[in-house]
């Protein structure tokens, strides 16, 4: 658990053992937003951490998911609420709306509605104050020219390293496009070569950038090739 923590980017979590309730225990709520971002991506998992009611022992005990949310508040996809008189009453929470995902966590709080109160408001500042942008490659951008054996064929680009980000809703039309790329290149060109660099920025302030990379290889025209492309170009004209 520990090892998997660390990998997730969870420094300042220790476990000591698999409930994390016991002494020793030890995490914050930055790092259990990377955890629970991380089981969000396991779909399987939805029905079981949406799960209101259950029972066990052949329907003698009866489970009751302390995470109210998951029946006030549409679009929750799950986690958990806990508490303890050390830790007061913690909640963290994932929902959805649209193509926007978001977590929210809590600790410390004096009570479970208090707890479950604030979370609903943190959840709906964020759906409301914030969108997903999603960077595409502008249309002048979508080809570039390679030289081969002294002619000219074009290669589509593809972009490396973007991914969809969050901004201040609204502000869409602000986010401005530069990009540097060779204006010609030369053959051989590999799949996956980079072809230039891409950024988007926002007031000044870069918020996302990447790499511009060839989506398929063009090899470098040989004899070979140059006399079956001749034979082929005077059979064409006939």
């Amino acid at each position: 658990m520990n090892s998997r923590a660390k990998m997730l980017g969870m420094n300042d979590t220790v476990y000591t053992d698999c409930t994390g309730m016991g002494e020793g225990n030890v995490t914050t709520a930055k790092d259990t937003a990377l955890l629970c971002s991380e089981l969000a991506k396991y779909k399987n998992l939805t029905p079981y951490l949406t799960c209101w009611l259950d029972t066990v022992r052949d329907g003698k005990a009866e489970l009751v998911n302390l995470n109210r949310l998951v029946r006030t508040y549409k679009g929750v996809t799950g986690m958990k609420a806990w508490g303890s008189e050390k830790a007061g009453s913690c909640i963290a929470a994932t929902a959805e709306k649209g193509d926007m995902s978001v977590c929210v966590v809590l600790n410390g709080c004096d009570s479970q509605e208090d707890m479950n109160a604030e979370a609903k408001k943190l959840l709906n500042l964020a759906f409301d104050t914030y969108e997903i942008y999603t960077p595409e490659l502008p249309e002048d951008m979508v080809k570039e020219t390679v030289v081969c054996g002294g002619e000219e064929l074009s290669v589509e680009l593809a972009p490396k390293g973007l991914y969809p980000i969050v901004i201040p809703r609204g502000t869409y039309r602000m986010v401005e496009c530069d990009f540097t790329a060779e204006e010609k290149l030369d053959a051989p060109v590999k799949k996956g070569e980079t072809a230039g660099e891409i950024r988007y920025t926002m007031g000044g302030e870069v918020i996302l950038e990447g790499k511009i990379v060839a989506c398929k290889e063009v090899k470098e025209m040989n004899f070979i090739c140059g006399i079956k492309k001749l034979v082929y170009n005077l059979l064409s004209m006939q």
